[in-house]
């Protein structure tokens, strides 16, 4: 509902505009009255009622879409074990090594898995694991308090479960990290804050509630309770999925700044998830419904356009952080070549990338990482958005040929970091008019 008023003031008049959410308890004549689907929100995320929400929205996920059972469920290299017997009940495990585990039974063996945005600056003062602090972690984490209201024992987070700073057990662990989202009972979405600093449990905008006694001229017999609510705060940040978000398990919990909002949606269905409130909040879903390698890599190219918009803490991630889709492409299109983020059999097209058309030579040219990141020929080479111009509607043929192509890239992952690229073609060249 937008609200619009003007203030006179010492013989000044100004126009303003306020926009506020209506919500009804379910219960309320109010909410079938005027078909009101939006429920209070409580500014605590973790009040009495934000948590009895949080449950019956993972119960109704549940029955429309059953958690698999099997006898030996995947399980992350590391998570962490928040009943655990140490003083601060938390403390990392290695799941192979851990005594416990095996005495548990599939559903007690679930686990979620956490998706925040780490940010620059706040990224270095973080909680992490390190080779350094391995020991320390196993043994206990330093913590005042843990959510364990939604009754699951295991949590990955990769700040903690991925040692920092290690780059062969980041290779080995960003491959897996499909199968970590894919095989989570729950994965918990921080959809909004700019680094791991923000938080998602506590925040500086808590808009009151404006509760009306609403009583209808027409019916008496219709009355009940409004609750207006201010929709945004004054400023927000808002945080796009990490790549890997586009691969959930059977469910995703998404939390979000100014109304409070927590959502439970089936990735294999839904465009959109349905917050608590009653709106809904876009998602992306990579691969699924992709019933044809054209689209596949027209879907590969607007993902990779958007995940280029994103500033990365270490730029030698680049490949790393989206090899789990890529191998998930791969292995839905066994017959691709996988080449430094483009495809081998559309590389007419994936070799066509471009940056800003506003941008000068020098401004071009000048941002490249000392570290080597990917090949010149590769979109990955520069920390700048690209784009490209013909995908989509547009379908030119291949006018050149592959003679050679080399890519060395990690031992433990194939779509990891690369040390090195080649390609080698034969095309026509034009010579344009002068």
């Amino acid at each position: 509902m937008y609200v619009l008023f003007t203030i006179d003031c010492e013989e000044q008049t100004r126009d303003y505009s306020n926009h506020d959410t209506i919500y009804a308890d379910r219960a309320d004549h109010c909410s079938s009255c005027f078909e009101i689907g939006r429920r209070p929100i409580m500014n605590d995320q973790l009040s009495k009622a934000s948590l009895s929400r949080m449950k019956e929205l993972v119960v109704l996920s549940e029955k429309e879409q059953p958690y698999k059972l099997v006898k030996a469920p995947y399980l992350p290299t590391r998570v962490l074990d928040l009943e655990a017997s140490c003083n601060s009940g938390l403390r990392l495990i290695i799941t192979k090594n851990n005594l416990t585990i095996p005495q548990l039974d599939s559903y007690q063996k679930r686990y979620a898995a956490l998706s925040y945005c780490w940010g620059s600056k706040p990224a270095t003062t973080q909680l992490t694991t390190t080779k350094e602090t391995l020991e320390t972690r196993l043994s206990s984490i330093p913590m005042e308090t843990v959510c364990q209201a939604l009754c699951i024992r295991y949590l990955w987070v990769d700040a903690l479960c991925i040692i920092q700073g290690d780059a062969e057990d980041w290779s080995k662990e960003s491959f897996q990290m499909s199968k970590i989202y894919e095989n989570s009972y729950l994965a918990l979405c921080i959809v909004q804050g700019d680094s791991c600093s923000s938080g998602f449990l506590k925040k500086d905008y808590t808009p009151s509630n404006l509760k009306i006694n609403f009583q209808s001229k027409l019916n008496s017999a219709i009355s009940g309770h409004l609750t207006l609510r201010m929709l945004l705060p004054p400023s927000e940040t808002v945080r796009r999925c990490t790549p890997e978000d586009g691969k959930y398990g059977s469910r995703r919990q998404s939390w979000r700044y100014g109304p409070s909002k927590c959502s439970v949606a089936h990735p294999s269905r839904d465009s959109t998830l349905e917050a608590a409130d009653g709106s809904s909040i876009g998602h992306f879903r990579f691969m699924e419904d992709i019933d044809s390698l054209e689209r596949g890599l027209s879907t590969w190219y607007s993902m990779i356009a958007g995940y280029s918009a994103r500033n990365l803490t270490v730029q030698q991630d680049k490949f790393p952080a989206i090899s789990a889709l890529a191998r998930s492409f791969a292995e839905r299109f066994p017959d691709q070549k996988y080449l430094a983020g483009i495809w081998e059999s559309n590389i007419h097209m994936g070799l066509l990338w471009t940056c800003p058309a506003w941008m000068e030579f020098d401004q071009f040219r000048d941002p490249v990482s000392k570290k080597y990141t990917a090949p010149s020929w590769s979109w990955a080479r520069r920390p700048l958005q690209v784009s490209w111009i013909l995908i989509g509607d547009e379908h030119p043929t291949s006018e050149l040929v592959i003679r050679e192509t080399e890519v060395i890239s990690e031992k433990h992952n194939p779509y990891g970091r690369v040390s090195k690229g080649r390609l080698l073609l034969t095309a026509k060249i034009f010579k344009p008019p002068t």
